[in-house]
């Protein structure tokens, strides 16, 4: 499989809404391959032959996971498994990470949590930093904890840096890798001078 490019998202305007920012990758057999594995005619599923190590549970903590501390609570991290069964969580996805050390209960909700005890745990296991810049927000370790989306008065991001390294060509995940802020900050920065984002080619 050949390597991936980033794809620019395209934005599209809404009269009522902020709009919505959305892209997709070139479709490939391997792609197809894990998309049959993971929906049986139509319904998500958890694979009976699912493995859980560093790499994969980090994406895995990429795409649906969380961490968060509330000033008076201990830190959590969370994993949206809506989606999934209770046999599923129960018989495999839970076995899988206390094979790891890593004791998950399941909430009201249907999600996987786990607490203070396992935070730790957690972020020895899969890595303390995020591989992938806009996503360092998800992570206990670092500069901030500050909602990306809805940053303190205290962060203060350079607009007019961001502008520029992307006119002058930069791809999202390099100018969120230097300025270290979210890629929201980017789209919020390109908004507020009515640059609009490049399309794919």
């Amino acid at each position: 499989m050949k390597p991936f490019h980033e794809y620019l998202p395209v934005y599209y305007r809404h009269t009522r809404t902020k709009g919505t920012i959305t892209g997709r990758t070139k479709s490939h057999p391997d792609f197809s391959k894990q998309h049959h594995r993971w929906y049986k005619n139509g319904t998500k599923i958890v694979p009976d032959d699912v493995v859980l190590t560093p790499i994969t549970v980090m994406a895995w903590f990429l795409g649906d996971g969380m961490y968060r501390k509330h000033r008076r609570r201990n830190p959590i991290v969370r994993f949206s498994t809506q989606s999934f069964s209770i046999s599923e969580l129960n018989d495999i996805l839970i076995p899988r990470l206390e094979e790891h050390d890593l004791n998950f209960t399941i909430t009201q909700r249907n999600e996987l949590i786990c607490g203070t005890g396992v935070v730790d745990r957690f972020f020895d296991f899969i890595g303390k930093k995020s591989p992938i810049g806009c996503y360092n927000y998800k992570f206990p370790f670092g500069s901030t904890e500050i909602d990306p989306v809805r940053p303190s008065a205290k962060t203060k991001y350079d607009y007019d840096l961001i502008v520029r390294l992307y006119l002058e060509g930069a791809i999202l995940n390099d100018i969120t890798q230097k300025i270290g802020c979210h890629v929201d900050t980017i789209y919020n920065a390109l908004a507020k001078r009515n640059i609009a984002l490049r399309t794919a080619v």
